[in-house]
């Protein structure tokens, strides 16, 4: 979860670096989108404030950073919150958050749908029938195309051989 969380829920994400402060999600350390009032005390008391980084090593051999994956809805969550909150205290959302609270609320109605499918498929035996891309592309249908970009579109294959042609890491 993190570039790939960062952007999924509509914000920049910016490149690993050794120095970079990895305690926090970085969603949660961006002041500019971090959420106010009451949808702030609830990240602090929550286990998103407290996630600790997976620090590991990519088959290039790459040093990256991620947070457990669960932490996506809790994110979603605190972002949805403070859309009513704000709703509830004066009418309206600041402007910055709007593209934030689109992604979140399409992301957890996409999750959402696709969790419950894939229980009752686990349930019924289904998932060992069913298209390794089904669950990938009802999600899809959920997630607008700008907001479905950090999907896999590709085979693993297709990215081996455009990072060897053009000598990337």
């Amino acid at each position: 979860m993190s570039a790939a969380m960062t952007e999924a829920v509509g914000t920049n994400s910016c490149a690993n670096s050794e120095k970079s402060d990895y305690r926090h999600p970085r969603l949660l350390r961006a002041r500019r989108t971090r959420p106010r009032g009451r949808a702030a005390e609830q990240i602090m008391n929550s286990r998103l404030f407290t996630a600790t980084p997976i620090i590991f090593r990519t088959k290039t051999g790459q040093r990256a950073v991620g947070y457990d994956a669960r932490l996506l809805p809790l994110v979603c969550e605190v972002y949805l919150k403070f859309r009513d909150d704000c709703l509830a205290d004066t009418g309206e959302v600041p402007s910055q958050y709007h593209h934030i609270i689109q992604a979140c609320d399409a992301l957890m109605r996409g999750l959402a749908t696709v969790g419950i499918i894939a229980l009752v498929d686990e349930a019924t035996g289904y998932q060992e029938l069913r298209d390794r891309q089904a669950l990938q592309a009802i999600l899809d249908q959920y997630l607008r195309k700008e907001f479905a970009a950090w999907a896999k579109q590709f085979p693993d294959e297709f990215y081996r051989e455009i990072f060897r042609l053009r000598n990337w890491t």
